[in-house]
């Protein structure tokens, strides 16, 4: 795994490769992902011009969002995942497996420390836990760490 690259300009590349991916394999959607990549490049320029402190934080979530279901797009199509894979790769010079690791590595340290630490890993954790195809052998601990991250924060 590549060091990781919270840049604006990384996670804002990666996430416009990602968009003309999608546009590129879903022909019968293409004007609705068209769209929603222009959505995303106007909503981008307005919170960063209006919202500059809060828009790196947005843009990471935004990122993790989208590799996320890029992931889920790819995952049972060895050859779809190697052409996105490379499309990223070429683009920014790390792929979804990097961004697979990043996030296993984040639920090994919430696991180890026995709690979320911010809004960010509170989302990674609940995209996990929301996905009922994913079986490891902690979601247990983590579901009690979620809820008492919920717990502290609904006050």
């Amino acid at each position: 795994m590549t060091k990781p690259d919270n840049s604006v300009e990384f996670m804002y590349e990666s996430i416009i490769t990602i968009f003309d991916y999608i546009i590129d394999k879903k022909e019968r959607e293409k004007a609705f992902h068209e769209n929603n990549k222009e959505l995303f490049i106007d909503s981008c320029k307005q919170i960063q011009a209006e919202h500059p402190k809060d828009y790196p934080k947005g843009l990471k979530q935004a990122y993790n969002d989208m590799t996320t279901m890029a992931q889920h797009l790819v995952e049972y199509d060895e050859s779809e995942k190697e052409i996105l894979d490379n499309m990223l790769i070429a683009k920014s010079g790390r792929g979804l497996i990097d961004a697979e690791l990043e996030q296993e590595k984040t639920i090994t340290k919430i696991l180890r420390r026995k709690k979320i630490k911010n809004e960010e890993e509170y989302y990674i954790v609940t995209e996990l836990l929301s996905d009922t195809s994913n079986n490891f052998r902690g979601k247990d601990k983590l579901s009690n760490i979620l809820a008492e991250y919920e717990e502290k924060h609904s006050k």
